[in-house]
């Protein structure tokens, strides 16, 4: 949100000033951060002050600026636990601060997203919980300063916000690097609307949105899959709307894929990262971004050796396949999240498997033979089961190693004993059954049950796989 009074004024980076030092911080952070996505400086007052404390209608952040667009003030909900993402979104108002309410907010958080992506661990991305926006306002009509509206109901309010940022992440995708913020700033329907006929046919069918109705626009800017990609965007990436992977590769629609990084599950399965130690140890160190949002959010996790560790350098004794997981459960978010792991000391690791459908590795590194031949008696054991069921969307976690064979949320372990076994007895088929079994029938929480039960279903998937009798 931006105001605008008159007050004097200099060219460049401002000092930013404020009680509590990591809010001068962060704004500091978050400035660098813009002229790097912008490639251009606006002006701004000598000092600009940071204060906590009561804003003007329930606002959970307030930008202060002259009439030319120029930043002297930011306001800050006391009570509001996302100070630094406030922050990050009332600076991208020094260089967006003129036109339409809509694209004015829009574009600072399209900008906001920017300077996250450019200075990691500056602040969240911008808050959406993938909610549906039932009392989004035409977004052409609203006006932040009219008395009524989302000026003063919070719903609303917050519906509108949401609504103007996804749909000018969209424009993004099709317009070219930095149209959205001219050092000209002002931007306005006309404007918009011309250069998404440039865009061709994804730039029609957000044309079509702007001109049809509100319920339209809610509609075409809800996101019932919570994949971060409005229904417009599945339209124009040709995804499908009801279903946060559609092509089934462990990528959310519209992810941004880097070189190197793996999806994040959110049920909490481990991926393998492509790294191990060696038996001489090594350091890892782990990278995340993606488009992931809402509250809360889970902690993406390091794991090797059968320990879980919630920060992003860790020292490792010993041999080990390096996994990433996330901890927590996201309720209430959209998007996605991936990770990347670097370090000292790391090779690639061949012997941990991982794709859409499961995941394999070995916690005792002298199982790390059994880890490829298993990960292909699951895929086969899966298959059948999924024949037999149906499809149960999850993906099998399976962990080689340790001294008792057991459940731990979404990750089967088979003991260190009982692999050697199937090994020593050509029996991985069956304890692949096994853990397939032990996943079907242990994360079934509405009634008890019972190892019988896990037996009983193996032997029938074993029983599936054996050819008919000869008469």
């Amino acid at each position: 949100m931006s105001v605008s009074l008159l007050v004097t004024v200099a060219l460049g980076a401002p000092q930013f000033v404020a009680a509590e030092p990591v809010d001068a911080e962060v704004a500091r952070g978050a400035w660098d951060a813009a002229v790097a996505c912008t490639g251009w400086e606006p002006e701004a007052a000598d000092e600009v002050r940071i204060e906590r404390g009561n804003v003007p209608k329930g606002f959970l952040g307030l930008a202060s600026t002259d009439e030319r667009g120029r930043l002297y003030r930011i306001e800050l909900d006391a009570t509001d636990g996302r100070s630094s993402e406030v922050i990050v979104h009332e600076v991208a108002h020094a260089w967006v601060s003129e036109g339409p309410t809509a694209l004015v907010e829009g574009r600072a958080e399209l900008l906001a997203d920017c300077m996250v992506h450019e200075r990691p661990g500056l602040a969240p991305l911008q808050w959406d919980d993938g909610r549906e926006l039932v009392s989004m306002p035409d977004l052409r009509s609203w006006r932040a300063a009219d008395d009524h509206g989302p000026s003063v109901n919070p719903l609303m309010r917050t519906d509108a916000y949401l609504g103007a940022a996804r749909l000018v992440r969209l424009a993004s995708l099709v317009l070219p690097d930095g149209a959205l913020w001219p050092e000209a700033d002002n931007i306005d329907w006309i404007d918009l609307d011309a250069m998404l006929a440039d865009a061709g046919q994804p730039g029609e069918l957000l044309r079509d949105v702007l001109r049809a109705t509100p319920e339209v626009q809610r509609k075409a800017l809800s996101d019932r899959d919570q994949d971060g990609l409005p229904l417009v965007g599945e339209q124009m990436l040709g995804t499908d709307p009801d279903r946060f992977d559609s092509d089934a590769d462990g990528w959310w629609d519209g992810a941004e894929v880097p070189v190197d990084a793996v999806p994040l599950p959110f049920d909490g399965t481990p991926m393998c990262s492509g790294w191990a130690t060696p038996a001489s140890g090594g350091v890892a160190v782990l990278k995340t971004g993606g488009n992931l949002r809402g509250s809360p959010a889970p902690m993406p996790a390091l794991r090797a050796n059968d320990e879980v560790f919630l920060k992003g350098r860790v020292a490792v004794v010993g041999r080990a396949s390096i996994l990433v997981e996330l901890e927590g459960d996201p309720e209430v978010v959209s998007g996605g999240l991936w990770a990347r792991v670097h370090g000292k000391g790391l090779v690639e690791d061949d012997a941990c498997v991982s794709d859409a459908s499961r995941v394999v590795w070995a916690s005792d590194p002298a199982l790390r033979e059994a880890v490829q031949p298993l990960a292909e008696a699951l895929q086969k054991a899966v298959a059948r089961a999924e024949r037999r069921f149906g499809a149960d969307g999850r993906r099998l976690a399976v962990q080689l190693g340790g001294t008792s064979t057991t459940v731990d949320g979404p990750v089967i372990h088979l003991s260190t004993h009982e692999v050697r076994t199937a090994l020593r007895t050509g029996a991985l088929d069956d304890l692949a059954y096994q853990a397939v079994a032990m996943r079907r029938v242990w994360d079934e929480s509405a009634v008890v049950r019972e190892w019988r039960d896990v037996v009983a279903l193996a032997n029938l998937l074993a029983r599936d796989s054996r050819p008919p009798a000869v008469r």
